[in-house]
């Protein structure tokens, strides 16, 4: 009867012996190993999830914070031409507001965690 080496623990176990008496590891020559246990699995979001995150929809705000700043803009260049300040003026003022809009969006989407949509 000779000592062997566990290959789960290391610990001297006698060639005849079945299992390891320290962990349990089958040692001899026709035990079936005991199934390890499963990984941790990674984790993935779900389809639907990134399906939503992938399309994203177009608000009403996307499409008219945009078209005050060139409608402003060009009522801008339009008013200064014709040697109207008054409504030059005006005419930036909508062009800041679309400009503030814009960057309001921008900056909103990843601080509330929204793509456009209303959950």
């Amino acid at each position: 009867m000779a000592l062997i080496n566990c290959p789960e623990c290391g610990c001297e176990v006698s060639d005849q012996a079945t299992a390891c008496p320290s962990c349990g590891y089958p040692v001899a020559s026709g035990a079936v190993p005991r199934p390890q246990a499963p990984g941790p699995r990674p984790v993935s979001p779900p389809p639907a999830a990134v399906e939503r995150e992938a399309r994203r929809s177009i608000g009403f705000w996307d499409i008219i914070s945009p078209l005050l700043v060139i409608a402003g803009a060009a009522a801008a260049v339009f008013f200064f031409q014709r040697g109207d300040a008054k409504h030059g003026i005006y005419a930036i003022v909508l062009c800041l507001g679309g400009v503030i809009g814009t960057i309001g969006l921008m900056i909103g989407r990843p601080w509330h965690g929204k793509m456009g949509r209303r959950d």
